[in-house]
Protein backbone atom coordinates (compact mmCIF):
# COMPACT_ATOMS: atom_id res chain seq x y z
CA UNK A 1 0.00 0.00 0.00
CA UNK A 2 1.29 3.47 -0.83
CA UNK A 3 2.35 5.92 2.10
CA UNK A 4 0.05 8.58 2.51
CA UNK A 5 2.83 11.19 2.21
CA UNK A 6 3.13 10.00 -1.18
CA UNK A 7 -0.36 8.99 -2.42
CA UNK A 8 -0.50 12.69 -1.87
CA UNK A 9 1.47 13.32 -4.85
CA UNK A 10 -1.01 11.18 -6.84
CA UNK A 11 -4.04 13.08 -6.18
CA UNK A 12 -4.68 14.77 -9.22
CA UNK A 13 -6.04 18.38 -8.84
CA UNK A 14 -7.13 21.50 -11.53
CA UNK A 15 -7.91 24.81 -11.92
CA UNK A 16 -11.34 26.50 -12.82
CA UNK A 17 -10.87 28.46 -15.66
CA UNK A 18 -12.99 31.26 -14.37
CA UNK A 19 -12.77 30.99 -10.44
CA UNK A 20 -9.20 30.36 -10.83
CA UNK A 21 -9.67 28.10 -7.65
CA UNK A 22 -8.12 24.58 -7.52
CA UNK A 23 -9.66 20.93 -6.79
CA UNK A 24 -9.02 17.76 -6.67
CA UNK A 25 -10.36 15.93 -9.70
CA UNK A 26 -11.02 13.42 -7.56
CA UNK A 27 -12.50 14.45 -4.07
CA UNK A 28 -14.00 11.13 -2.59
CA UNK A 29 -10.19 10.06 -3.01
CA UNK A 30 -9.13 12.93 -1.21
CA UNK A 31 -11.19 13.07 1.37
CA UNK A 32 -10.12 9.64 1.86
CA UNK A 33 -6.65 10.47 2.00
CA UNK A 34 -7.23 13.14 4.22
CA UNK A 35 -9.16 11.29 6.70
CA UNK A 36 -6.07 8.51 6.95
CA UNK A 37 -3.51 11.66 7.12
CA UNK A 38 -5.53 13.05 9.94
CA UNK A 39 -5.53 9.82 12.04
CA UNK A 40 -1.17 9.41 11.07
CA UNK A 41 0.92 9.93 14.76
CA UNK A 42 3.02 12.95 14.00
CA UNK A 43 6.21 12.53 12.88
CA UNK A 44 8.87 13.23 15.14
CA UNK A 45 11.17 15.05 13.03
CA UNK A 46 10.73 18.57 13.20
CA UNK A 47 10.99 19.11 9.38
CA UNK A 48 8.84 15.55 8.58
CA UNK A 49 6.21 17.11 11.01
CA UNK A 50 6.11 20.65 8.96
CA UNK A 51 5.21 18.74 5.88
CA UNK A 52 2.79 16.27 7.34
CA UNK A 53 0.90 19.55 8.37
CA UNK A 54 1.55 20.92 5.06
CA UNK A 55 0.18 18.17 3.03
CA UNK A 56 -3.29 18.20 5.37
CA UNK A 57 -3.57 21.71 5.60
CA UNK A 58 -3.30 21.94 1.53
CA UNK A 59 -5.84 19.12 1.18
CA UNK A 60 -7.85 20.22 3.64
CA UNK A 61 -8.08 23.73 1.64
CA UNK A 62 -8.98 21.89 -1.77
CA UNK A 63 -11.78 20.44 -0.36
CA UNK A 64 -13.40 23.68 1.53
CA UNK A 65 -12.31 22.66 4.93
CA UNK A 66 -10.69 25.60 6.13
CA UNK A 67 -11.05 25.48 9.70
CA UNK A 68 -8.72 22.17 9.57
CA UNK A 69 -6.60 23.69 6.70
CA UNK A 70 -5.96 26.72 8.68
CA UNK A 71 -5.24 25.37 12.18
CA UNK A 72 -2.69 23.19 10.04
CA UNK A 73 -0.68 25.12 7.84
CA UNK A 74 -0.50 27.83 11.13
CA UNK A 75 1.37 25.01 12.86
CA UNK A 76 3.36 24.63 9.32
CA UNK A 77 4.22 28.24 9.17
CA UNK A 78 5.20 28.36 12.85
CA UNK A 79 7.91 25.33 12.36
CA UNK A 80 9.12 26.66 9.59
CA UNK A 81 9.63 30.01 10.95
CA UNK A 82 11.28 28.11 14.02
CA UNK A 83 13.14 25.64 12.21
CA UNK A 84 13.34 25.78 8.97
CA UNK A 85 15.02 27.49 6.02
CA UNK A 86 13.63 31.39 5.06
CA UNK A 87 12.57 30.15 2.07
CA UNK A 88 10.27 27.58 3.74
CA UNK A 89 9.06 29.81 5.72
CA UNK A 90 7.75 32.11 3.00
CA UNK A 91 6.40 28.92 1.11
CA UNK A 92 4.36 28.49 4.34
CA UNK A 93 3.38 31.94 4.40
CA UNK A 94 1.79 31.98 0.91
CA UNK A 95 0.00 28.69 1.93
CA UNK A 96 -1.68 29.98 5.09
CA UNK A 97 -2.67 33.01 3.34
CA UNK A 98 -4.02 31.38 0.44
CA UNK A 99 -6.52 30.28 3.40
CA UNK A 100 -7.68 33.22 4.74
CA UNK A 101 -8.16 33.95 0.81
CA UNK A 102 -11.02 31.20 0.75
CA UNK A 103 -12.11 32.37 4.11
CA UNK A 104 -12.97 35.47 2.71
CA UNK A 105 -10.04 37.47 4.86
CA UNK A 106 -8.87 39.27 1.98
CA UNK A 107 -7.59 42.21 3.84
CA UNK A 108 -5.44 39.52 6.10
CA UNK A 109 -4.78 37.40 3.38
CA UNK A 110 -3.25 40.46 0.87
CA UNK A 111 -1.20 41.92 3.78
CA UNK A 112 0.27 38.14 4.64
CA UNK A 113 1.32 37.90 0.01
CA UNK A 114 2.83 41.38 0.28
CA UNK A 115 4.95 40.40 3.14
CA UNK A 116 5.74 37.12 0.86
CA UNK A 117 6.51 39.14 -2.21
CA UNK A 118 8.94 41.33 -0.24
CA UNK A 119 10.56 38.36 1.60
CA UNK A 120 11.45 36.27 -1.67
CA UNK A 121 13.09 39.74 -3.27
CA UNK A 122 15.43 39.64 0.09
CA UNK A 123 15.99 35.98 -0.24
CA UNK A 124 18.32 35.31 -3.00
CA UNK A 125 17.76 31.33 -3.09
CA UNK A 126 14.44 32.36 -3.94
CA UNK A 127 14.65 35.12 -6.07
CA UNK A 128 14.02 33.01 -8.87
CA UNK A 129 11.23 31.63 -7.73
CA UNK A 130 9.09 34.85 -6.46
CA UNK A 131 6.53 33.77 -9.01
CA UNK A 132 4.98 31.96 -6.37
CA UNK A 133 4.14 35.08 -4.55
CA UNK A 134 3.15 36.77 -7.11
CA UNK A 135 0.95 34.29 -8.57
CA UNK A 136 -1.00 33.88 -5.31
CA UNK A 137 -0.82 37.23 -4.75
CA UNK A 138 -2.88 37.90 -7.97
CA UNK A 139 -5.23 35.36 -7.08
CA UNK A 140 -6.21 36.83 -4.20
CA UNK A 141 -7.20 40.42 -5.87
CA UNK A 142 -8.55 38.50 -8.43
CA UNK A 143 -11.51 37.37 -5.91
CA UNK A 144 -11.76 40.62 -4.59
CA UNK A 145 -12.20 42.01 -8.61
CA UNK A 146 -9.31 44.20 -8.49
CA UNK A 147 -8.78 42.97 -12.64
CA UNK A 148 -6.00 45.30 -13.24
CA UNK A 149 -4.04 44.26 -9.61
CA UNK A 150 -4.41 40.98 -10.58
CA UNK A 151 -3.87 41.09 -14.19
CA UNK A 152 -0.16 42.50 -13.30
CA UNK A 153 0.75 40.22 -10.01
CA UNK A 154 0.01 37.19 -12.95
CA UNK A 155 1.88 39.00 -15.77
CA UNK A 156 4.69 39.31 -13.44
CA UNK A 157 4.59 35.46 -11.97
CA UNK A 158 4.71 34.60 -15.96
CA UNK A 159 7.52 36.73 -16.79
CA UNK A 160 9.57 35.40 -13.61
CA UNK A 161 8.23 31.70 -14.77
CA UNK A 162 9.42 31.86 -18.32
CA UNK A 163 12.81 33.41 -17.28
CA UNK A 164 13.34 30.51 -14.83
CA UNK A 165 12.93 27.94 -17.05
CA UNK A 166 9.84 27.25 -14.72
CA UNK A 167 8.05 23.59 -15.28
CA UNK A 168 5.68 24.08 -18.11
CA UNK A 169 2.86 22.96 -15.76
CA UNK A 170 3.63 25.97 -13.48
CA UNK A 171 3.98 28.18 -17.07
CA UNK A 172 0.49 27.18 -18.00
CA UNK A 173 -1.23 28.03 -14.88
CA UNK A 174 0.05 31.65 -14.71
CA UNK A 175 -1.30 32.10 -18.46
CA UNK A 176 -4.78 30.80 -17.63
CA UNK A 177 -4.98 33.03 -14.55
CA UNK A 178 -3.21 36.22 -16.73
CA UNK A 179 -6.33 35.70 -19.34
CA UNK A 180 -9.04 34.79 -17.37
CA UNK A 181 -7.94 38.68 -15.35
CA UNK A 182 -7.53 39.90 -18.54
CA UNK A 183 -11.01 38.93 -19.87
CA UNK A 184 -12.51 40.92 -16.14
CA UNK A 185 -10.66 43.48 -16.71
CA UNK A 186 -11.97 43.70 -20.53
CA UNK A 187 -15.21 43.54 -19.42
CA UNK A 188 -15.35 46.32 -16.70
CA UNK A 189 -14.10 48.80 -19.52
CA UNK A 190 -16.50 47.20 -22.07
CA UNK A 191 -19.26 47.67 -19.75
CA UNK A 192 -17.88 51.48 -19.07
CA UNK A 193 -18.00 51.59 -23.08
CA UNK A 194 -21.16 50.62 -23.22
CA UNK A 195 -22.87 52.73 -20.11
CA UNK A 196 -21.63 55.64 -22.26
CA UNK A 197 -22.71 54.79 -25.51
CA UNK A 198 -26.43 53.17 -25.06
CA UNK A 199 -27.58 56.43 -22.99
CA UNK A 200 -25.90 58.67 -25.29
CA UNK A 201 -28.73 57.13 -28.26
CA UNK A 202 -31.53 56.77 -25.69
CA UNK A 203 -31.59 60.13 -25.14
CA UNK A 204 -31.65 61.60 -28.46
CA UNK A 205 -35.47 60.12 -29.13
CA UNK A 206 -37.07 62.17 -26.61
CA UNK A 207 -39.73 61.57 -24.32
CA UNK A 208 -42.11 58.58 -24.76
CA UNK A 209 -45.77 57.86 -24.07
CA UNK A 210 -46.66 56.80 -20.03
CA UNK A 211 -44.55 53.58 -19.35
CA UNK A 212 -44.16 52.60 -22.69
CA UNK A 213 -40.18 52.94 -22.33
CA UNK A 214 -40.73 49.25 -20.37
CA UNK A 215 -41.25 48.27 -23.95
CA UNK A 216 -38.01 49.59 -25.77
CA UNK A 217 -35.88 47.29 -24.74
CA UNK A 218 -38.21 44.32 -25.39
CA UNK A 219 -39.16 45.82 -28.71
CA UNK A 220 -37.49 42.91 -30.80
CA UNK A 221 -39.14 40.03 -29.29
CA UNK A 222 -42.28 41.81 -28.85
CA UNK A 223 -42.48 42.37 -32.73
CA UNK A 224 -41.52 38.85 -33.48
CA UNK A 225 -44.56 37.85 -30.89
CA UNK A 226 -45.44 36.18 -27.66
CA UNK A 227 -42.94 37.92 -25.08
CA UNK A 228 -42.55 35.38 -21.64
CA UNK A 229 -43.11 36.68 -18.33
CA UNK A 230 -40.15 36.06 -17.18
CA UNK A 231 -38.20 37.72 -19.91
CA UNK A 232 -40.05 41.02 -19.36
CA UNK A 233 -39.36 40.29 -15.56
CA UNK A 234 -35.75 39.89 -15.70
CA UNK A 235 -35.43 42.97 -18.18
CA UNK A 236 -37.07 44.95 -15.65
CA UNK A 237 -35.74 43.18 -12.77
CA UNK A 238 -34.84 46.84 -10.91
CA UNK A 239 -38.53 48.58 -11.63
CA UNK A 240 -40.63 49.03 -8.81
CA UNK A 241 -44.28 48.41 -9.15
CA UNK A 242 -43.47 46.38 -12.69
CA UNK A 243 -47.17 44.80 -12.02
CA UNK A 244 -49.06 47.85 -12.00
CA UNK A 245 -47.07 49.81 -14.57
CA UNK A 246 -47.56 46.54 -17.17
CA UNK A 247 -51.47 46.29 -15.67
CA UNK A 248 -51.67 49.58 -17.01
CA UNK A 249 -50.05 49.61 -20.64
CA UNK A 250 -52.41 46.22 -20.84
CA UNK A 251 -55.42 49.23 -19.74
CA UNK A 252 -53.86 52.03 -21.89
CA UNK A 253 -54.00 49.34 -24.77
CA UNK A 254 -50.27 48.86 -25.16
CA UNK A 255 -50.42 45.24 -24.42
CA UNK A 256 -52.33 42.28 -24.59
CA UNK A 257 -51.94 39.50 -22.03
CA UNK A 258 -51.20 35.80 -23.75
CA UNK A 259 -51.12 33.55 -20.99
CA UNK A 260 -47.85 33.61 -19.25
CA UNK A 261 -46.82 36.26 -21.66
CA UNK A 262 -47.34 39.41 -23.25
CA UNK A 263 -48.03 40.49 -27.02
CA UNK A 264 -48.06 43.74 -29.04
CA UNK A 265 -51.36 45.90 -29.98
CA UNK A 266 -51.73 47.49 -33.20
CA UNK A 267 -50.82 50.69 -31.15
CA UNK A 268 -47.93 49.49 -29.81
CA UNK A 269 -46.22 47.64 -32.70
CA UNK A 270 -46.56 50.85 -34.62
CA UNK A 271 -44.88 52.94 -31.79
CA UNK A 272 -42.24 50.32 -31.14
CA UNK A 273 -41.52 50.24 -34.96
CA UNK A 274 -41.10 54.00 -35.02
CA UNK A 275 -39.02 53.84 -32.12
CA UNK A 276 -36.68 51.57 -33.99
CA UNK A 277 -36.34 53.96 -36.90
CA UNK A 278 -35.94 56.38 -34.69
CA UNK A 279 -32.82 55.15 -32.49
CA UNK A 280 -31.78 53.82 -36.34
CA UNK A 281 -31.45 57.43 -36.89
CA UNK A 282 -29.87 58.78 -33.92
CA UNK A 283 -27.17 56.23 -34.06
CA UNK A 284 -26.26 56.64 -37.33
CA UNK A 285 -26.05 60.70 -36.98
CA UNK A 286 -24.02 60.21 -33.68
CA UNK A 287 -21.63 57.43 -35.21
CA UNK A 288 -22.23 57.25 -38.63
CA UNK A 289 -21.77 54.25 -40.25
CA UNK A 290 -19.16 51.92 -37.64
CA UNK A 291 -18.73 48.82 -39.99
CA UNK A 292 -15.76 47.97 -37.74
CA UNK A 293 -17.30 48.16 -34.78
CA UNK A 294 -20.26 46.17 -35.45
CA UNK A 295 -18.39 43.35 -36.76
CA UNK A 296 -15.79 43.19 -33.80
CA UNK A 297 -19.15 43.76 -31.73
CA UNK A 298 -20.79 40.96 -33.53
CA UNK A 299 -18.21 38.25 -33.09
CA UNK A 300 -17.88 39.05 -29.72
CA UNK A 301 -21.84 38.66 -29.34
CA UNK A 302 -22.04 35.32 -31.65
CA UNK A 303 -19.18 33.47 -29.42
CA UNK A 304 -20.96 34.22 -26.35
CA UNK A 305 -24.28 31.94 -27.26
CA UNK A 306 -25.30 30.29 -24.33
CA UNK A 307 -22.50 32.02 -21.77
CA UNK A 308 -24.90 34.04 -19.85
CA UNK A 309 -26.38 32.85 -16.38
CA UNK A 310 -29.85 34.48 -16.92
CA UNK A 311 -32.33 34.35 -20.03
CA UNK A 312 -32.15 38.34 -21.48
CA UNK A 313 -28.84 38.17 -23.06
CA UNK A 314 -29.92 34.92 -25.30
CA UNK A 315 -32.81 35.86 -25.81
CA UNK A 316 -31.80 39.64 -27.06
CA UNK A 317 -28.28 38.26 -29.18
CA UNK A 318 -30.37 35.68 -31.26
CA UNK A 319 -32.15 38.47 -33.01
CA UNK A 320 -30.65 39.78 -35.76
CA UNK A 321 -32.39 42.80 -36.66
CA UNK A 322 -32.09 44.69 -40.28
CA UNK A 323 -31.54 48.48 -40.69
CA UNK A 324 -28.46 50.88 -41.02
CA UNK A 325 -24.91 49.90 -39.15
CA UNK A 326 -25.05 52.16 -36.34
CA UNK A 327 -28.66 50.42 -35.21
CA UNK A 328 -27.22 47.08 -35.47
CA UNK A 329 -24.41 47.99 -33.71
CA UNK A 330 -26.86 49.43 -31.09
CA UNK A 331 -28.69 46.44 -30.60
CA UNK A 332 -25.43 44.26 -29.89
CA UNK A 333 -24.52 46.46 -27.55
CA UNK A 334 -27.92 46.07 -25.80
CA UNK A 335 -27.60 42.59 -25.88
CA UNK A 336 -23.87 42.50 -24.89
CA UNK A 337 -24.84 44.94 -21.41
CA UNK A 338 -27.96 42.50 -20.33
CA UNK A 339 -25.02 39.77 -20.37
CA UNK A 340 -23.41 41.81 -17.64
CA UNK A 341 -26.95 42.25 -16.22
CA UNK A 342 -28.03 38.81 -15.99
CA UNK A 343 -24.05 38.27 -14.31
CA UNK A 344 -25.13 40.64 -11.78
CA UNK A 345 -28.60 39.31 -11.04
CA UNK A 346 -27.32 35.78 -10.48
CA UNK A 347 -24.53 37.21 -8.33
CA UNK A 348 -26.82 38.80 -5.97
CA UNK A 349 -29.69 36.13 -6.02
CA UNK A 350 -26.85 32.99 -5.05
CA UNK A 351 -26.02 35.95 -1.67
CA UNK A 352 -29.88 35.53 -0.81
CA UNK A 353 -30.89 38.74 -1.73
CA UNK A 354 -33.74 40.55 -3.76
CA UNK A 355 -33.43 43.76 -6.25
CA UNK A 356 -34.30 45.67 -3.15
CA UNK A 357 -31.68 44.26 -1.32
CA UNK A 358 -28.78 44.26 -3.45
CA UNK A 359 -29.80 47.87 -3.70
CA UNK A 360 -29.56 48.92 -0.45
CA UNK A 361 -25.77 47.49 0.23
CA UNK A 362 -23.01 49.83 1.07
CA UNK A 363 -19.80 49.31 -1.41
CA UNK A 364 -18.34 48.91 1.40
CA UNK A 365 -20.12 46.17 2.61
CA UNK A 366 -18.29 42.67 2.32
CA UNK A 367 -20.90 41.09 0.24
CA UNK A 368 -21.17 43.79 -2.07
CA UNK A 369 -17.88 43.27 -3.14
CA UNK A 370 -18.59 39.36 -3.43
CA UNK A 371 -20.97 40.15 -5.55
CA UNK A 372 -19.21 42.83 -7.89
CA UNK A 373 -16.43 40.12 -8.37
CA UNK A 374 -18.86 37.42 -9.22
CA UNK A 375 -20.43 39.39 -11.66
CA UNK A 376 -17.05 40.49 -13.12
CA UNK A 377 -15.80 36.97 -13.43
CA UNK A 378 -19.42 35.62 -15.20
CA UNK A 379 -19.30 39.16 -17.55
CA UNK A 380 -16.28 38.43 -18.96
CA UNK A 381 -17.33 34.95 -20.59
CA UNK A 382 -17.94 36.95 -24.28
CA UNK A 383 -14.64 38.34 -23.43
CA UNK A 384 -12.73 35.08 -22.58
CA UNK A 385 -13.50 33.71 -25.87
CA UNK A 386 -11.58 36.13 -27.73
CA UNK A 387 -7.56 36.60 -28.25
CA UNK A 388 -6.07 39.51 -26.00
CA UNK A 389 -5.34 41.85 -28.89
CA UNK A 390 -8.82 41.39 -30.09
CA UNK A 391 -10.16 42.66 -26.61
CA UNK A 392 -7.51 45.85 -26.72
CA UNK A 393 -8.28 46.63 -30.24
CA UNK A 394 -12.64 46.27 -29.14
CA UNK A 395 -11.81 48.34 -26.41
CA UNK A 396 -9.93 50.84 -28.53
CA UNK A 397 -13.07 50.90 -31.32
CA UNK A 398 -15.70 51.56 -28.68
CA UNK A 399 -13.90 54.23 -27.16
CA UNK A 400 -13.47 56.34 -30.74
CA UNK A 401 -17.36 55.86 -31.04
CA UNK A 402 -18.81 59.31 -29.80
CA UNK A 403 -21.45 59.93 -27.07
Amino acid sequence: MTPPHIEFYTLAFSMDDETLQDSFDDPAAASAWLRRALAEPLPAEVGEARQHHTRIGTAARMLRRLDIAEQHLATALELAERHGRDEEAVFARIRLAHVFQWQGRFDEALVEFDRCIEDSGRIGSLNARKYFAFQHAGKCHYDTGNWEIARSHFAMALRLRLASDADPELIASSSQALNAADACFTGRLAAQELDRLIPAVRNRIGALPCHTELLVDIRRPLLDGVVPMSLVRAVHRYVPELDLALESLVGDGWLLRRGDGVAVTQRSRELLSNVSQRLDAAATELWGEPAEQLAMVQNVVDRASGTSAGLVFDALAARHPAGPVAGRLLDRLGALRYHRADSHAAAWQAEGLTAEGVRALRGSDPVRRRIEAATGRVAARPYRRIEPEQRVRLIAALHALPS
